[in-house]
């Protein structure tokens, strides 16, 4: 009689798992699905982790350990999908093998956060062509191309966020070619919101300044042992023509992201918002 009542409970079990299980699968596939590109680097890392506990996410990148890693630490918080996809934006293969997993996906896409590349430091635009060619498909042509593979499994509506950079508002002389592909980006973005608007499908630029990132941490520190000062006196230099006396946090702007994919953006379009804590002086 014991063994009897033991199989009952144990059946009782099963079937409450499988239902908690069946309604979280659920769940996932009614949340929408956003497609996060360089999220092997550190801010599409922390972009992807903002954004986790409320959507799927297709994370791409280049480093498919890194995306590998991060899908295992989100899926260790949140029982939602997070597929990843090995993309380099020079290389056609991998452009294809997204178009594939979008083709299989069982979703419309509701975002895609598309990171632009960092264009190279320097401040010659004088370089040859070969070089020029080289830094198009790299920062513009082949990140413009992954965007092209997205937009006809965008849903409606929907929203595409575009990573640029302050160089796309104000000259920084030192930077020359950052300050032209930028530029490029939010001419595109602008351009984009007209053509997609009709669609449902709202296209806005966000520029930050710098992010405290582990790039620029370390670029700090190498300007430090250069000027022969410690690490805080060179930052206070760096930031002290920003009037809040820092440098944006790789959180902050996922928090931005997240809010221009969110409905509580629905009728911003077209928009480069700039997100450097005031350093910008045009109106």
């Amino acid at each position: 009689m014991r063994n009897v009542t033991l199989k009952k409970l144990y059946l009782v079990l099963l079937l409450f798992i499988s239902e908690v299980y069946a309604n979280e699968q659920l769940e996932s596939d009614e949340l929408p699905t956003v497609i996060v590109t360089c999220a092997s680097g550190e801010l599409g890392g922390a972009i992807a982790k903002k954004l986790a506990s409320e959507n799927n996410l297709i994370l791409t990148g280049r480093n498919i350990r890194k995306l590998q890693k991060l899908q295992n630490e989100l899926q260790s918080h949140y029982p939602l999908n997070y597929e990843i996809v090995a993309l380099d934006y020079c290389d056609s293969p991998s452009l294809l093998e997204l178009e594939k997993t979008l083709i299989a996906g069982k979703s419309e896409i509701s975002g895609l956060v598309l990171i632009t590349p960092r264009p190279q430091f320097c401040n010659s635009l004088l370089e040859s062509e070969a070089n020029w060619m080289s830094l198009f498909q790299t920062t513009f042509t082949g990140p413009l191309e992954s965007l092209k593979k997205v937009l006809p499994h965008l849903a409606s509506p929907s929203k595409i966020v575009i990573i640029a950079g302050t160089t796309s508002v104000q000259l920084l002389p030192e930077y020359g070619p950052a300050c032209v592909i930028r530029r490029m980006w939010t001419t595109c973005a602008k351009a984009l919101s007209h053509q997609l608007g009709p669609k449902g499908i709202c296209v806005n630029a966000l520029s930050p300044g710098v992010v405290l990132t582990d790039f620029h941490v370390e670029r700090i520190a190498n300007k430090a042992r250069q000027n022969h000062v410690d690490y805080d006196d060179q930052m206070k230099q760096d930031v002290a023509k920003i009037p809040l006396r820092r440098h944006a946090l790789p959180e902050e702007v996922a928090q931005t992201v997240k809010f221009l994919l969110s409905r509580d953006s629905d009728f911003i379009n077209g928009v480069n918002l700039v997100i450097d804590g005031g350093t910008t002086l045009s109106y």
